[in-house]
């Protein structure tokens, strides 16, 4: 019997992609034993204004440099050549499309598993994906457990796991590029140097 390819499926606005976003994916590979993880910078972002975005050229350029030769991770554009706003149902049926027979494993951080009935045909994403996220260290999750189960009942997959994760945010890093501070841990420095050449994020 052939061995199921499991596929993770990262998006997220990238803005920009910084050392959390890939940390994040390489502990979900290494406990669910993910071949491969997909990051997908958003075309336009349903939940986020588009003002401070920079382009999804620029984005879709740092996330490149970030992943490097790093075999794990694969970047895509298949948002963008979609067009209009990126909304994550159809982003998984174009994985599902490119990928046959793969399980999907869609990785959310945890403030957006809270408003997930929120999301256009949620329930179909459940059927189409495991949904994966980190409880909230040091925090009482217990309205974080209560809306999981109630998704699970639902019929969805749903992994908590309970590594830690970076703290720190893309609106944090681009306030850092702004104030001229010093981004080294936070951003890979092929990804900080191409912010200093093409002066994003600057007023």
């Amino acid at each position: 019997m052939d061995k199921v390819e499991k596929i993770g499926i990262l998006g997220g606005t990238f803005n920009p992609v910084h050392t959390g976003h890939l940390e994040l994916g390489r502990q979900f590979a290494a406990l669910l034993g993910l071949d491969k993880i997909l990051l997908i910078p958003t075309c336009v972002p349903p939940h986020k204004s588009n003002e401070g975005v920079a382009s999804f050229a620029h984005r879709f350029a740092m996330c490149k440099l970030a992943c490097g030769d790093d075999p794990l991770f694969s970047v895509s554009d298949i948002e963008n050549k979609r067009q209009g706003v990126s909304y994550t149902v159809d982003t998984l049926d174009t994985a599902a499309r490119e990928h046959p027979g793969a399980k999907l494993y869609l990785l959310v951080g945890s403030d957006m598993l809270l408003i997930f009935k929120q999301w256009r045909r949620y329930e179909d994403i459940l059927r189409k994906a495991a949904i994966c996220t980190v409880r909230r260290i040091g925090e009482d999750n217990t309205d974080f457990e209560a809306y999981a189960a109630s998704l699970r009942e639902l019929g969805g997959e749903i992994v908590l796991a309970d590594f830690s994760v970076s703290e720190m945010s893309s609106t944090q890093i681009r306030e850092m590029v702004k104030n001229g501070e010093n981004t080294s841990g936070y951003l890979a420095d092929s990804v900080a140097s191409y912010i200093k050449e093409h002066n994003l994020y600057k007023d």
